[in-house]
């Protein structure tokens, strides 16, 4: 009798995962993310297994802005006049902090963040939201160098190789991270909240979240169709599927891989910055460990390589087992009579097995995916005006039309008047 009534409460929590804010906002993040992925793999046959360290570029972006421009901007408060007692307060302790030479990652900079600059983002919204577009313009950059950095010197590699290294990489990065407290805050972190959009959107801040991340995505998986059907999508599925035949019609191939790296690392990096500011509301080194990378590999290969609406759906039903399983295991491992404290430090470890199971089930069962590539579709009309420079006559602006047609007569009319 009483299994009745457990099971319904642990199948209506796993079912009130989709009415979840947070879980949308962390799909939608993970769907930039895994668009960006699946231009390198899914398109071009890159196995970027470093995946993570270009989405750190958002979070070192996100971390550099605040520290080095944001954080000398709030101290400045202090001095300013019409400053609210409460605010000058917060401004004079960050001020005294800097002038102490206190830098990230120390513990009372540290405190700094959580006591002065956190409330200052409350009280001035408009200071959360230039750091978010600073971020965002900065992340562009960085992703944009460091995939130009990492990837010139070994964009020749063969594909195992180059995961390999890529690989690697990331876990470096990671190292550098943790231990070089000046660009995230080492092992602390930076705690930054998303109290700005509570102080303008009040009980909908989670929506206005939501919003912002959604649309993020949308526009992602637009310009990833958008970018499937042009010539240049062609281009990197031909070199995919035939690197050599490719390269007989004189394409470069080591060229345009590096340029599917830079354009993907943006990409990932600006996913990156959504992640620590929209949707955690904070940053540490933690974020960027290599497993992340394979849990994108995974919702990419359950969505289908090479199909963005397959991805999209590969990240929603990933996204949802991934929680889902959480929940279930920590009911099983309660039911077996473990604290509660220890049933949720075991359920994470218990979900990433199940990650591995996942990608072995898929790989061997369905290695198409949900849904499976599907070829490209170019109209005819499209590639004759690629090849012939020659624009038809009924894709031609009206006007243009009209004017021929009035052009037309006009040299009739000449001529008849010469032969009369």
């Amino acid at each position: 009798m009483e299994g009745g009534p457990v099971m319904l409460e642990v199948l209506w929590q796993v079912l009130s995962i989709f009415t979840s804010v947070a879980f949308w906002i962390e799909v939608a993040v993970f769907t930039i993310i895994v668009l960006s992925l699946n231009l390198e793999y899914g398109w071009t046959g890159i196995p970027n297994f470093g995946k993570v360290a270009f989405v750190s570029m958002g979070g070192l972006a996100a971390a550099l802005v605040l520290n080095y421009i944001i954080v000398p901007m709030l101290a400045g408060l202090a001095n300013q006049p019409g400053v609210p007692p409460e605010a000058a307060e917060h401004a004079k302790a960050i001020e005294e902090i800097l002038r102490q030479g206190r830098a990230p990652g120390d513990y009372y900079y540290v405190l700094m963040i959580t006591q002065h600059v956190v409330p200052l983002f409350q009280m001035y919204p408009q200071y959360y939201f230039l750091l978010l577009g600073l971020s965002l313009l900065a992340a562009v950059a960085l992703g944009a160098i460091f995939a130009l950095i990492v990837s010139y010197p070994i964009v020749r590699l063969r594909e195992d190789y180059l995961a390999i290294v890529l690989l690697m990489t990331s876990f470096l990065l990671w190292m550098l991270y943790t231990y070089f407290p000046l660009l995230m805050g080492g092992t602390f972190g930076i705690l930054i909240q998303t109290g700005a959009f509570t102080t303008i959107f009040g009980d909908y801040a989670g929506y206005a979240r939501l919003a912002v991340v959604g649309v993020a995505a949308l526009l992602s998986i637009l310009l990833a169709e958008r970018l499937l059907n042009t010539p240049f999508g062609r281009m990197l599925r031909a070199i995919r599927d035939d690197e050599a035949a490719a390269e007989a019609m004189g394409k470069d191939a080591a060229r345009t891989r590096l340029t599917v790296i830079m354009l993907s690392s943006v990409w990932a990096a600006l996913g990156g910055v959504l992640y620590v500011l929209v949707y955690v509301g904070s940053i540490h080194p933690d974020y960027y460990r290599i497993d992340f990378t394979f849990l994108w590999i995974a919702m990419l290969l359950l969505g289908g390589v090479g199909n963005n609406i397959g991805a999209v759906i590969g990240v929603i039903a990933f996204d949802f087992f991934y929680n889902a399983s959480q929940v279930l295991v920590s009911y099983i491992l309660q039911g077996m009579g473990l604290p509660l404290d220890i049933a949720q430090g075991i359920q994470g470890l218990v979900a990433n097995m199940l990650v591995g199971v996942i990608l072995v089930l898929i790989l061997f069962f369905r290695p198409q995916g949900i849904i499976p590539e599907k070829p490209v579709k170019t109209p005819i009309w499209r590639v004759f005006v690629e090849r012939t420079g020659v624009t038809p006559e009924f894709l031609q602006p009206f006007y243009a039309r009209i004017a021929r047609i009035f052009g037309k007569a006009g040299q009739r009319g000449k001529r008849s008047s010469r032969v009369g």
